[in-house]
């Protein structure tokens, strides 16, 4: 009968790793689009995390195992709130941001029920109005001109707590672990 590798020892051998790979991550070059909309240099890795960065600020991290394909529908102006994910939240933000304002310094029922509407909103409803389209499209843009940050992980399980780590240490404001 073979003998199952101890599950406490994987794992804690699975979170030694977690410094490594953030200080491989912060000391990799940030990689840009060039005059043709290519990524420069190219990615070191197909598989792994990435974070997206705005005048050196980390501002999200994600992950793939198709990493050039996925970097670039982050910023397609044909993607839609699943394939612009971090685009799509920057957009609910900042309309989050715009009601709750305009309920500020009205203070009237229809601002009050209108920034409660927004906060239930589906993201398939947001993409709907004509209010947030704008601001999805400008978010898109944003993210095209951000420079990124990559590390290779291939372990799928290794991905999935670091992405939670490198968040968490970098506290990227745009990442959200929420269901939807």
């Amino acid at each position: 009968m073979m003998e199952r590798p101890n599950v406490e020892d994987a794992f804690e051998a699975v979170i030694a790793k977690m410094p490594e790979y953030l200080q491989e991550l912060k000391n990799c070059d940030i990689i840009t689009k060039d005059s043709e909309g290519r990524f420069s240099p190219s990615f070191p890795a197909d598989k792994g995390i990435y974070v997206f960065y705005e005048d050196e600020k980390p501002m999200y991290v994600g992950r793939s195992d198709r990493l050039n394909q996925r970097l670039r529908q982050h910023g397609l102006p044909s993607s839609n709130h699943n394939s612009a994910s971090f685009a799509f939240n920057i957009a609910r933000e900042e309309q989050l941001q715009k009601v709750s304002n305009e309920m500020i310094c009205t203070k009237t029922d229809d601002s009050i029920e209108r920034f409660l509407k927004l906060r239930k909103s589906s993201r398939t409803k947001l993409e709907k109005d004509p209010e947030f389209q704008g601001l999805f499209i400008e978010a898109k843009q944003r993210v095209r001109n951000m420079g990124i940050r990559v590390v290779e992980i291939q372990d799928p399980i290794e991905q999935t707590i670091f992405e939670i780590y490198a968040h968490m240490r970098l506290n990227t404001p745009f990442n959200s672990f929420e269901n939807h």
